[in-house]
C-alpha cells in the first residue's frame, strides 16, 4: 500500500506500508530535488541524495527498509533547458 501528498512541482510525500524495497515512479517537472527516505516509525534519514532532473517520469529507489519507509522530496531550485541531467 502506498498513499501520496503532492503539490506539483514543489513537493512529493509519499509513504509505503509492507516491502522491503521499493521503485517509484514519479512525474516531476524539471528541477533540483532534495530527495529523502526516512523510518517513520523513529525519523531517522535512510538514504539522501540531490536529484538533478530533466523533466518526466522519475525513478526512485528506497533503501532496503522493514514494514514501511517513507519518501520526501522537495524541488530546490530550476534547473535551465540544456542542462537537465539526470543522477
Amino acid at each position: 500500500m502506498a498513499r501520496a501528498l503532492v503539490d506539483p512541482g514543489k513537493a512529493y510525500a509519499v509513504y509505503i506500508k509492507n516491502g522491503t524495497k521499493a521503485d517509484l515512479k514519479l512525474e516531476m517537472p524539471a528541477g533540483v530535488y532534495q530527495v529523502e527516505w526516512f523510518n517513520p516509525r523513529t525519523g531517522t534519514v535512510e538514504k539522501k541524495a540531490t536529484l538533478e532532473h530533466r523533466g518526466g517520469a522519475a525513478i526512485l529507489s528506497s533503501p532496503d527498509y522493514v514494514e514501511d519507509i517513507a519518501l520526501r522530496a522537495t524541488r530546490i531550485k530550476d534547473v535551465k533547458p540544456g542542462l537537465n541531467k539526470r543522477r
